[in-house]
């Protein structure tokens, strides 16, 4: 039985998800499926349960009562690892770095993974997810080097610094602002348009990735209280079809149907779904700004250089 299978174990049972999964080894999903085959072969059992999605699973029950033993032999090993590993100048540097969830599709980040590693091929660039409330917990317990997320902001209001940046530890970068876009099939009616306005998208179905929309009068200060009110404000309450927030991807599926569009602050750079066109709203009353989150002192030239791309890629296309 091959490690790299039982690692790739691991990683299926931590996301749920096999391109998710293919996204995090950095390989195909063909790839994750036969390891997976492989170890079950080899057991006699099966591992996971596969639903109508086939890329989205669950552990069975066999699975669940083997998973912790799988853990320990992979941590053995990653510890033998260590222990003979030789440290050489050749090797990489090695950045952590968490995105705000649901952010970015598995597509994105591999666009943002390649394009980094195209400029800076000596840094090894590891992304992963991560939820909003464990922004200050994971930087400073060192599970990520930096985190990046952005906060919508109302034009007519000054552009308050997110609470992390009041943390004495704590270094927030300005990267970049984006203006809202929405993302629609490239066949889809308003697609042809250079711009479209807040009253024009009036008699169309939202696709969106969260589990709260608030309907109320006083609305959140985020992304989707600020779209409801947007819309409200104009005279119409959109008609909104939610999916889970681990379904990035079958967002742009859905929209590369024609039927529906979704609210988009993704920098151009990164939207290459070829099905997919990102539309600019041009009277949108609020944008995004992008923040890069780092512990401050810490000197990390790898940070530094990270920072400096993110401007440069997100700033090109961003208007």
């Amino acid at each position: 039985m091959k490690i790299e299978h039982l690692m790739t174990v691991l990683t299926v049972a931590k996301l749920r998800n096999f391109n998710e999964a293919a996204f995090e080894l950095y390989c195909s999903q063909s790839s994750v499926s036969r390891h997976i085959r492989a170890v079950e072969n080899e057991l006699n059992i099966t591992l996971f349960q596969r639903s109508s999605n086939s890329n989205v699973v669950q552990l069975t029950k066999q699975g669940e009562m083997l998973i912790t033993q799988i853990g320990s032999i992979v941590d053995s090993y990653q510890v033998l690892e260590e222990m003979v590993k030789i440290p050489t100048q050749e090797s990489k540097t090695q950045l952590r770095l968490g995105i705000g969830a649901s952010i970015f599709s598995a597509d994105m980040k591999s666009t943002l993974a390649s394009k980094f590693y195209l400029a800076y091929p000596e840094i090894a660039l590891r992304l992963q997810d991560v939820d909003k409330t464990h922004f200050l917990e994971c930087l400073t317990l060192n599970k990520f080097d930096a985190i990046l997320f952005y906060q919508p902001y109302w034009k007519d209001e000054p552009m308050e610094p997110p609470h992390y940046a009041a943390k004495a530890n704590i270094m927030c970068i300005p990267i970049a602002k984006v203006k809202l876009r929405m993302g629609m099939g490239k066949n889809h009616a308003l697609s042809s348009h250079r711009t479209v306005t807040v009253d024009m998208l009036s008699k169309e179905k939202f696709i969106f990735d969260t589990d709260t929309l608030v309907m109320a009068d006083e609305l959140p200060m985020n992304q989707h209280g600020m779209f409801m009110k947007m819309c409200r404000v104009n005279g119409f309450t959109p008609e909104i079809i939610r999916i889970s927030g681990d379904l990035v991807n079958v967002k742009l599926f859905i929209a590369a149907q024609n039927e529906c569009v979704y609210p988009s602050f993704m920098p151009l750079s990164l939207c290459t779904y070829r099905g997919i066109a990102n539309v600019l709203v041009s009277d949108a009353p609020y944008y995004a700004q992008y923040y890069l989150l780092t512990v401050s002192g810490g000197g990390k030239i790898a940070v530094e250089k990270l920072a400096a791309f993110l401007q440069q890629t997100f700033q090109e296309a961003s208007y």
